[in-house]
């Protein structure tokens, strides 16, 4: 208990003092703001001396006699130049930033403006450095020692972009502090056309060797190294054009020329731009590509069409083999003792031909170089992404499987799916067509049928006709029976196994009525149907035998001030003559008062289902 009372006490002794502390941090004055903006720049500065003492310290050291570590020494110094430049590029970037504070502005903006000519001075010089670095591998090395070099070249290009790229960001930011640009850029501009022309010598010597590996590798297929040699080589060419192009992007940036540049790189990648639509460009591009497809036409023209024939030979026979599956596969599944559904049997036929014709095209393809493992990934990648836009469709083959398993139909079966009725025409593992009695083709999806109710009329092969025949309250109920057991029993479609039914079933409104029920095999349940009904019929009006139909009787009330006279009237074949109805019609309930002559009104005869009851 005393424990409670003391947290409630200190809940409120903090609802108290809490409002008070915040009032207090809201009047605070801008103030503060203002000095923690100070703060922050300062920071910035110190951080940025720090860099520059450590990147002091490390050009300090004088150089090892071990290349390795003059390598990694040179590495880290351009590391630790790339991190003071960013910083550099930081602060003068948060110094733009508080523009509206004029006394922040005009006290940091000039270590800012010192600080990016440093970057560019920085960067620059690392520029040559790296050039002088940078040795282009040695075609005479071996693959493995030639990978070493290229990576230690391919490290020199990438810092020397990343320097790039922060030159351009710092000349951007001094413009954003009103700096005047003008020698920078002359500067900037100066340097990257030098870099330009040593990419371009850079690309040309890797084209050559490329050239030159592919003719070697050509005379010598069997030699693993110099196919390695032709793969490290191209892809020297490719790394060289993709610093190249980011260099002629800044100079057009600059608005420098850069046309032979573009020429260069069109021959090299065939990239298309604005810049190179003119004629020298499009016959310096038209000439290389005819001399390449010379030159690959001799050097692999004779392989080409061998692997062709191989080609064309090996879908061929696949297309063969297919078909000598599937004919196969149907033979024995036909002969077959397995009661298979007839989508189910169509569905290995498929499925073993598509599968032999599918290796053969793998093969196929493995003859003219394609690698198989890439087309393998790839497929199944399309697969995933393709079932997953497909759902419904697989849904609907979920459900077509369900139905192949259970085959709760088959082919050229009568049915009732889906509140649709007709014969099944065709079927597979997505959809079923139906062909209704009046000729229409209805597809129904499997997942509308395998959700709802099957009714499959043909399915069994005995069915059983139910009909149902009325005669009159005046007939002989014994001989009706009989004429309908007659009747039945010298039909020849109608069973004798299992026995007919004929019974007297109900006393009706008008009629007494019977079921006969007869048994027969499913394709002949209408020609029963049918013959029974016409036979009763006849047979009923032979013997007199009636049969009832829906009648009213009708009567007339008179006046108010005259007697009420009931006549009835009725429509029936045993019906009174009119002379009988006239003289009932004329007799008076009461003498000395006149009632109306009744009339008599004939309906039509309608003809509805034998249970219908009499109205």
């Amino acid at each position: 208990m005393k424990q409670r009372t003391a947290m409630l006490w200190l809940l409120l002794l903090c609802s108290l003092f809490t409002p008070l502390a915040f009032s207090q941090q809201e009047t605070q004055p801008a103030v503060a703001d203002n000095q923690s903006q100070r703060e922050r720049l300062e920071n910035r500065l110190a951080a940025i001396n720090q860099q520059q003492s450590l990147l002091e310290s490390i050009a300090e050291r004088s150089p090892s006699s071990s290349e390795a570590v003059n390598g990694a020494l040179r590495d880290r110094t351009n590391q630790e130049r790339i991190d003071l430049i960013t910083r550099q590029l930081g602060f003068a970037r948060a110094v733009a930033g508080v523009e509206a504070q004029s006394d922040l502005y005009e006290e940091f903006a000039a270590p800012a403006r010192a600080y990016l000519d440093d970057n560019l001075r920085i960067s620059t010089a690392a520029w040559s450095q790296l050039e002088q670095a940078a040795v282009y591998p040695d075609v005479s090395l071996s693959a493995v020692e030639q990978t070493l070099a290229n990576r230690v070249f391919f490290d020199n290009l990438e810092t020397t972009d990343r320097l790039m790229a922060l030159a351009d960001d710092s000349l951007e930011a001094m413009e954003a502090l009103e700096y005047d640009t003008t020698e920078a850029r002359a500067t900037y501009l100066e340097y990257l056309q030098e870099r330009a022309i040593g990419l371009s010598v850079y690309l040309t010597l890797a084209q050559q060797q490329v050239a030159d590996k592919r003719a070697a590798a050509s005379t010598s297929p069997a030699d693993a190294d110099l196919v390695s040699q032709q793969t490290l080589a191209a892809n020297r060419v490719n790394t060289i054009a993709d610093s190249l192009r980011a260099v002629v992007n800044e100079l057009e940036s600059l608005d420098a020329e850069t046309t032979d540049f573009r020429e260069q790189l069109l021959v090299t990648s065939g990239a298309i731009t604005a810049d190179a639509l003119n004629t020298q460009v499009l016959s310096d591009l038209l000439a290389v590509w005819s001399g390449q497809v010379l030159d690959y036409v001799i050097n692999e023209g004779p392989d080409l069409l061998i692997s062709a024939f191989v080609f064309l030979l090996v879908l061929i026979i696949a297309f063969r083999l297919s078909r000598i599956a599937r004919r196969m596969m149907e033979r024995g599944l036909t002969r077959s003792k397995l009661k298979l559904s007839e989508l189910l049997r169509r569905m290995i036929v498929s499925t073993l031909g598509n599968l032999v014709l599918a290796i053969g095209i793998l093969f196929a393809l493995a003859q003219i170089g394609i690698s198989l493992g890439p087309l393998l990934a790839g497929l199944g990648i399309a697969g995933f992404i393709i079932g997953f836009a497909l759902q419904d469709s697989l849904s609907n083959f979920a459900s077509g499987m369900m139905i192949l398993f259970y085959r709760p139909y088959d082919v050229g079966d009568v049915v009732e799916l889906n509140g649709v009725a007709g014969q099944v025409e065709q079927m597979s593992l997505v959809n079923t067509t139906i062909n209704t009695f009046d000729n229409q083709r209805i597809i129904v999806p499997n997942t509308m049928i395998w959700g709802g109710i099957i009714k499959n009329v043909t399915a069994q092969e005995k069915r059983r006709v139910d009909m149902m025949f009325g005669i009159a309250y005046s007939d002989d109920i014994e001989m009706a029976e009989n004429l309908l057991k007659e009747i039945v029993a010298s039909h020849e479609l109608v069973l004798a196994d299992p026995e007919p039914i004929i019974r007297l079933h109900e006393l009706g409104d008008s009629s007494v009525n019977f079921i006969v029920r007869p048994w027969t095999k499913t394709e002949n349940y209408w020609a029963v149907y049918w013959d029974i009904t016409r036979g009763v019929k006849l047979r009923f009006d032979q013997e007199g035998v009636s049969i009832p139909f829906p009648q009213r009787d009708v009567h007339f009330i008179p006046a108010a001030n005259q007697p009420q006279a009931l006549v009835p009237s009725q429509q029936s074949p045993n019906a009174a003559t009119r002379e009988e109805l006239d003289r009932h019609g004329s007799q008076k309930p009461d003498q000395g008062s006149s009632a109306p002559a009744a009339e008599t009104v004939d309906y039509p005869e309608t003809q509805e289902a034998s249970d219908t009851e009499a109205r």
